[in-house]
């Protein structure tokens, strides 16, 4: 399929607040454009595409034939999403999807198949891969800076906020669970990225402060072949919010810290270890990134996804990505 020159078009599906960020980001960027919005909420739709002067459609079979949609943008909760990624796919739409796509693998499992069988592009929305100082350390880790990983350790949190448990994140079946697959997801996506598949998955979860029937914090514990691991800490109890991602090797170290959409400053910290093993001789250089806006990671992820729509390749993270992330999911649930 030749789009080397026409902007990719998109349909919106989900106009809530993720869906709304979504459409400044799709609107913004100069190799795609918005097609239309979809929601089940007709109101929040049609307020969200008169905003940007694009027409509202109530399903995918109303998008007519003649439309420029080459693919669509889901960004509704997990419950619907498998259902509304398979439907798009299987009209012939390429998609891109919010994170986590699905509930649990086995609802998502049919739509990798459908993709690959259609041969569409279908990309997991994993924005955190996308943060510079994330991409940075990545960079740095493939060119051997720090020797061979030995673990990664990582803590990812927020606080919530008044009425909190109240919110469709704590009802299960709306979002499959708690803090583990709405925040977790994003350390384990990256853990994948930089270390491969584990092959020991284990995981607790406690219910420790909203006493919601869904866990607000997540501890997961991941082991390759190789014996590399990944200590991973999610929580809806970090009061004052946090993201620090440690990667450390047999020659140094790089830690990854702050988030943008906390409002926080994103910076990498690169540490070697010294010839004589003297922690005071340790020597830090950090590179600051700015309190750029959480948008411009939704850009690069559209920038990534219409470069893989044009080059005919598989997206970074894939719809299988996805799947594997949702299977330690499942063995985690399944193991508390």
């Amino acid at each position: 399929m030749k789009h080397a020159t026409k902007k990719l078009s998109l349909v919106l599906i989900g106009a809530g607040s993720m869906g709304t960020r979504w459409a400044e980001a799709i609107v913004r960027h100069p190799r795609a454009s918005l097609a239309g919005v979809m929601d089940t909420d007709s109101d929040k739709a049609e307020a969200l595409a008169s905003q940007y002067g694009v027409p509202t459609f109530a399903s995918l079979k109303d998008i007519p034939r003649s439309s420029a949609a080459l693919a669509a943008c889901i960004a509704i909760p997990p419950a619907f999403s498998a259902d509304t990624i398979y439907a798009a796919l299987a009209v012939g739409l390429h998609v891109i999807a919010e994170k986590p796509l699905a509930k649990n693998a086995e609802e998502l499992r049919k739509s990798v198949l459908l993709a690959q069988r259609k041969k569409l592009t279908f990309m997991a929305g994993y924005n955190y891969r996308h943060f510079p100082h994330i991409r940075k350390a990545h960079e740095l880790v493939e060119k051997g800076e720090i020797g061979s990983v030995m673990f990664i350790r990582a803590r990812h949190g927020a606080s919530g906020r008044p009425g909190y448990e109240h919110d469709w994140r704590h009802r299960k079946s709306l979002s499959g669970g708690g803090v583990l697959i709405d925040q977790a997801v994003h350390t384990i996506d990256l853990a994948r990225w930089f270390l491969g598949e584990p092959k020991k998955i284990r995981g607790t979860l406690t219910t420790n402060f909203w006493k919601s029937g869904v866990e607000d914090n997540a501890f997961v514990h991941l082991e390759t072949a190789s014996r590399q691991i990944a200590s991973l800490h999610a929580s809806w109890t970090e009061w004052k919010p946090k993201f620090s991602f440690e990667i450390f090797g047999t020659e140094g170290y790089i830690i990854a810290e702050g988030i943008s959409q906390y409002r926080q400053e994103e910076r990498l910290i690169i540490a070697k270890r010294p010839a004589d093993f003297l922690g005071s001789h340790v020597k830090e250089k950090t590179i600051t990134f700015s309190k750029s806006k959480p948008k411009n990671s939704l850009a690069d992820e559209l920038t990534e996804f219409v470069s893989a729509i044009r080059e005919s390749r598989v997206p970074h993270p894939s719809g299988q990505d996805a799947l594997e992330i949702l299977k330690i999911i499942d063995h985690i649930y399944k193991q508390s």
